[in-house]
């Protein structure tokens, strides 16, 4: 069996292994009539889409020579000789089930599955792990780009039914694989972001819906300027309740503190220095209950707590124990 893949980086397999093509012309004339599969194609077309600057009679020259490149290549890799059949005026490669061409199976399994009731995900599952990459990557042609557009949306659209189908199947963890895949497609699109808020939430994770809801806002602002849009605010406010979205910013902020973030502390309240422990200070709120806090992790610690931060006390540095209350400001 041949296999021909044009998802991905394109490349023809044969019995004794990757068949290998010796120029770029040969590749793109081989893509080109494999993605034709079953049809003829003249000899016309071929030359003016391979060495349209040049003279005809040149033209017919190169795509000779490079038509016996093709067959040769094809017969090293243990091909079949009738896997290419070429006429005086023109040049198909056979259709048949010993050689396959994985973009129109993707094609075929994608339509079927979208044009089936809400419940079958097995023919989309199956489209999605055909499509290994952009249509030919690598190879650029005129005839290339529309295909690649095309077959790209397709991609996006199975992506998407997968995503909602599995979702109403109660699959939330089969669905955030393909909505991750859904989104590393298409990073701008917040419908993408929206549908793995969700998916996080009905898995109870709510810390990772504010997580995404940042990474959107991240990358919106990055790549266009913008932010969110209303509907993706309001969803943020759905789902995820005020203290994961507190706790989020926090550990985005200051990687490794422990825990959530420290409330804001009122007028009154007691803060404990304790004996250093490995070099450096413990701050200790004095309401019960609260966490210790190292002081090389405390957010304005160092010359930004003395001018910006209104809770004023003994420098660590100076003093290994006292209790202190903050000042009025």
């Amino acid at each position: 069996m041949i296999e021909i893949h044009l998802l991905g980086r394109f490349a023809i397999l044969a019995p004794d292994g990757e068949v290998a093509l010796p120029t770029a012309k040969v590749r793109l004339l081989a893509a080109y009539l494999f993605w034709q599969q079953g049809r003829w194609v003249r000899r016309e077309l071929l030359r003016g889409m391979l060495w349209g600057d040049l003279e005809e009679e040149r033209a017919a020259g190169n795509l000779r020579t490079a038509l016996y490149f093709l067959r040769r290549a094809l017969a090293a890799g243990g091909a079949p000789d009738d896997l290419l059949e070429i006429r005086r005026d023109a040049v198909r490669a056979p259709a048949g089930p010993d050689c396959p061409v994985d973009a129109r199976l993707f094609e075929e399994k994608a339509w079927a599955g979208l044009q089936k009731d809400a419940k079958e995900v097995e023919l989309l599952m199956g489209a999605a792990s055909l499509y290994r990459g952009d249509f030919v990557e690598g190879l650029d042609a005129d005839w290339c780009l529309p295909e690649r557009r095309r077959l790209a949306d397709l991609h996006l659209a199975v992506l998407r039914t997968l995503v909602e189908r599995l979702s109403a199947l109660s699959l939330h963890e089969a669905a955030v694989s393909y909505a991750s895949r859904w989104l590393a497609v298409d990073p701008l699109d917040e419908a993408a972001h929206q549908a793995l808020m969700r998916l996080y939430a009905a898995l109870g994770q709510p810390a990772r819906v504010a997580e995404q809801f940042e990474q959107c806002q991240q990358v919106l602002k990055k790549e266009l300027g913008i932010f969110p849009g209303d509907a993706t605010v309001r969803l943020l406010q759905e789902l995820a309740p005020p203290a994961e979205k507190g706790a989020a910013a926090c550990r985005k902020k200051f990687p490794g503190a422990g825990g959530t973030a420290p409330a804001p502390r009122p007028p009154g309240r007691r803060l404990i220095l304790f004996p250093a422990e490995k070099g450096f200070p413990q701050i200790r709120c004095g309401t019960p209950g609260c966490s210790w806090f190292p002081a090389r992790r405390w957010p304005c610690w160092g010359k930004r707590r003395r001018a910006s931060n209104p809770w004023k006390g003994p420098s660590p540095s100076t003093t290994s124990s006292a209790a202190w209350r903050p000042g009025p400001g």
